[in-house]
C-alpha cells in the first residue's frame, strides 16, 4: 500500500522539525597550524598530549594522523 502524498508530507514535516530542535555538530575542520603542529609533534608527544592542547579527543588526533599518513613508531 502506498502512502498518500498528505502523508509523506506530514512525514517530512516532522522528520525536519526534531532535526531542527537537534543541537548543531561540534565537529570543526583542522586549521592548517593544527595540521602543521601535528606533522611536527605527532611521533614525539603522541595523541593524548596534543589532543589536550588543542582541545581535541584523542581518538580525533589520532584518525587525523592516519589520514595523513602520520603512523608509526614514536621517536
Amino acid at each position: 500500500m502506498q502512502a498518500s502524498r498528505k502523508q509523506t508530507s506530514d512525514y517530512q514535516t516532522r522528520i525536519i522539525k526534531e532535526l531542527d530542535h537537534c543541537p548543531d555538530s561540534k565537529q570543526r575542520d583542522w586549521s592548517e597550524f593544527e595540521e602543521g603542529l601535528m606533522r611536527k609533534y605527532y611521533q614525539k608527544k603522541g595523541a593524548r598530549a596534543i589532543g589536550k592542547t588543542l582541545e581535541r579527543s584523542t581518538t580525533s588526533v589520532h584518525n587525523k594522523a592516519q589520514n595523513m599518513g602520520l603512523c608509526g613508531r614514536r621517536k
